[in-house]
């Protein structure tokens, strides 16, 4: 909502380029998976179509990227759920995220609710974001998901 993200903005460009520098100057890398943690900000923005503007983010990397490599995937994490329960706004964004692979090829979710609630000893510092313990628990989510994807 920002236009940071969208194709052609700078966020995004900076990414693309940066990937694909990496991937033309070290001839025997690959591109396997981009983790996606994201969501809090287009809530800010008050996003009425949450939904199709990340569908469009999506299909745009996994088109702007697939051309030189078609194997990678995109997981997209979830939102830190003492937070997004919060907010009937955010638990629907959080459903959006979460079926994402639904609507996309090559896409995952890394769900903090499953196989557990992550949680912080306090919830209330710092609602936003998952503290180290949270951010651990969650690659290795991400991880699963992408051995389930693979």
């Amino acid at each position: 909502m920002d236009n940071q993200w969208n194709k052609g903005d700078v966020l995004y460009n900076d990414a693309l380029i940066r990937i694909k520098w990496v991937l033309d100057n070290y001839p025997n890398s690959t591109l396997k998976v981009i983790l996606w943690q994201q969501g809090e900000r287009d809530l800010q923005y008050n996003n009425t179509d949450y939904r199709a503007n990340l569908d469009i983010f999506v299909n745009n990397i996994l088109m702007d990227l697939g051309e030189n490599n078609n194997n990678f995937v995109f997981i997209a994490g979830g939102m830190v759920p003492f937070w997004t329960n919060l907010n009937p706004k955010r638990i629907n964004s959080e459903k959006i995220i979460e079926t994402l692979p639904s609507r996309i090829e090559h896409t995952g979710f890394a769900d903090p609710n499953n196989p557990f609630i992550i949680i912080k000893p306090d919830n209330n510092i710092d609602t936003v974001h998952f503290d180290a313990a949270g951010q651990r628990e969650m690659g290795r989510r991400y991880f699963e998901t992408y051995r389930k994807i693979k």
